[in-house]
């Protein structure tokens, strides 16, 4: 074949995956483009490269190369268009793009997450992608640690949720699992609420819903819910706006999604020691925390938070590697729930139920 043909096979190598001269070489080799009898030297590959901005590249390409983890120039065809690192927000994000003009797939676990890996690995970076196998979909494991074992009823809750905020209209739970107790902190059955978001958490789906004047919202587990009553009257459904002001604090001063149990918002300060510290210190529990390294290099962690059940649970998961410095309250909490433990098992008392 002519070095332009060359050229165009070269892209097409690139274009599928960033590679190096020698990869490329390597490949023009298996795939015999010449027909000439002497190999295509890997001297011809630049000439390829070069040809490439000239003769095959569109408008809207160009052809980049950064260095890879050996020091090696890799290649690789990229838009005009800047692309970015992909961030944890913006994965959060196509996970909620996905369950909301996706259903069906969000409906079913190993769909889901096969289309989400594509989804995310177009994303990536060229950099990253060099960094990875081709088969990069097949080397993720992600943990199923808390995972919610999705039943039909969770599945049908799942698409009507979903369909609701499509279609814009607003709903209501028409009645709780029986996993849940009736209190002030969920919405009662039959109260009309707008469905705003899906957020996907330690393996879990959570509805988040607030009032129709946006004066307070709810979370939602998957398996709190047996079934919803959906309207998707246009002129009800065109009243959903979305307090983005109140929606953000909601989120913001949270740990995790659940509600607060003592009211306001807490300067929650506590102590660890240089491990596990520095391994807290290097991880993202809350967009307000903030770290300060003492002389004895142990780690005070400070962040601004609800207090609720999630934080709790997260601090007695350090065990004797974590002190409450304040609130007060709090750390009196914490002593009440080991005294409460330490009774159940010296005592061999049955385990509280909550509610």
């Amino acid at each position: 074949m002519d070095h332009l043909s060359n050229s165009a096979a070269v892209y097409r190598i690139i274009k599928r995956r960033p590679a190096s001269a020698q990869e490329i070489f390597e490949e023009l080799q298996k795939q015999s483009f010449s027909n000439q009898k002497h190999a295509v030297s890997k001297r011809s590959v630049y000439r390829y490269l070069k040809r490439l901005e000239d003769f095959v590249l569109s408008e809207d390409e160009v052809l980049s190369h950064q260095l890879d983890r050996h020091g090696r120039k890799v290649y690789f065809i990229q838009n005009k268009i800047v692309v970015q690192d992909i961030k944890v927000s913006e994965y959060i994000d196509m996970i909620n793009w996905m369950i909301i003009n996706d259903p069906i797939s969000a409906s079913s676990h190993s769909v889901f997450f096969s289309k989400l890996r594509d989804l995310v690995f177009k994303t990536l970076h060229p950099k990253i992608q060099m960094l990875l196998p081709e088969d990069f979909p097949e080397v993720l494991s992600p943990t199923r640690f808390g995972e919610v074992f999705l039943n039909e009823v969770n599945k049908e809750s799942l698409f009507e949720f979903v369909k609701c905020i499509h279609q814009n209209g607003i709903i209501c739970v028409r009645e709780y699992t029986e996993l849940v107790v009736q209190n002030n902190q969920i919405p009662e059955v039959g109260k009309y609420l707008k469905p705003l978001r899906i957020l996907f958490s330690r393996g879990a789906h959570i509805f988040l819903l607030s009032e129709l004047d946006n004066s307070e919202y709810y979370a939602l587990e998957i398996d709190m819910v047996k079934k919803w009553s959906v309207i998707l009257d246009r002129e009800i459904g065109n009243k959903r706006e979305l307090n983005e002001g109140s929606y953000s604090e909601f989120l913001n001063f949270k740990f995790g999604h659940h509600n607060s149990i003592v009211p306001g918002i807490h300067k929650v300060v506590l102590k660890f020691p240089p491990n596990p510290g520095n391994h807290v210190r290097n991880r993202h529990w809350h967009s307000t925390q903030f770290f300060t390294i003492l002389e004895n290099q142990f780690v005070l962690m400070s962040m601004r938070v609800e207090i609720n059940v999630e934080l709790i649970g997260w601090i007695m998961m350090w065990m004797d590697n974590v002190q409450v410095i304040e609130p007060s309250i709090l750390k009196d909490m914490v002593l009440e729930k080991l005294k409460t433990m330490k009774s159940i098992h010296e005592h061999k008392m049955d385990p509280r139920n909550n509610g």
